[in-house]
């Protein structure tokens, strides 16, 4: 269930594609003219039908301007803004009721996770008929960044079951998606919904690349009280479902390790 503090909506249907790619943004507006470039040419090659949601986690730069002149240049891309800032995971939870696809990836819009990958995701997602799970083989970053990280996956995964590795880049089947916006949760953990919500689970391994622009907005301590979180949301997802009630500010556009790493 998407929070909100009763802010108006205005509703804006998106049309049926193979793909939705998902992307919460929170102080990227720096990278998302070339995020939308690369997803949009990763799908091309191979004539997959997709679009782009973007949604503004009540991001304080200037990402929601950005993301409105994407959207009037492009047909593919739609935005998505949250009346504040609610959190990564919420405003993945909006995208994933939004998307009215097949298959939709979701990713973080830092591109620190290439765009580059998704086809590949989608086409294990479709030849498994799973939930498919992007996990970082090797990834850059200041070692102490990278330990509280590793520690925060090691809690998810000990503690509510999700994938050794992984993170916010994974394509899920309609259903799944559907059904992980149904949860009643006091505060949602994307993660552990989606593999609580998915009858099979896969995974792809794949390179995680250093951030260019930006630092991230989690510390050890927000990852560890986001890892308790996790445990949290594991425990209410067992115990059933709530009505979904989306709160958006304003919108514009389109109304186990399996398997080898992809590779670039």
């Amino acid at each position: 269930m998407i929070p909100g503090s009763g802010a108006s909506t205005r509703a804006v249907c998106l049309a049926r594609h193979d793909v939705t790619v998902v992307a919460p943004v929170y102080r990227n507006a720096a990278t998302l003219e070339s995020l939308v470039r690369r997803i949009h040419d990763a799908f091309d090659r191979d004539g997959t039908d997709h679009v782009v949601l973007l949604v503004d986690d009540g991001s304080p730069d200037d990402a929601w301007d950005v993301i409105q002149d994407i959207c009037r240049r492009d047909a593919r891309v739609a935005g998505a803004r949250l009346d504040r800032n609610y959190g990564q995971h919420t405003a993945i939870l909006l995208g994933l009721t939004l998307a009215r696809s097949a298959w939709t990836a979701v990713m973080d819009a830092d591109l620190q996770d290439p765009p580059e990958a998704l086809p590949a995701l989608v086409a294990k997602a479709h030849t498994t008929r799973s939930t498919v799970f992007g996990i970082r083989v090797a990834r850059h970053g200041h070692w102490l960044r990278r330990a509280s990280s590793a520690t925060y996956k090691l809690l998810l995964t000990v503690l509510a079951g999700v994938p050794a590795g992984c993170g916010t880049f994974f394509v899920v089947p309609a259903e799944v998606a559907e059904t992980v916006t149904r949860y009643k949760v006091s505060r949602p953990q994307v993660l552990v919904m989606t593999c609580n919500a998915s009858p099979r689970v896969t995974t792809l391994g794949y390179i995680r690349n250093s951030r260019e622009i930006g630092e991230s907005a989690y510390d050890f301590r927000s990852l560890l009280i986001a890892a308790l979180n996790g445990l949290r949301c594991a425990l209410e997802c067992r115990r059933g479902f709530g009505t979904s009630k989306v709160h958006a500010q304003s919108w514009a556009g389109i109304g186990g390790l399996a398997g080898e790493p992809w590779q670039p």
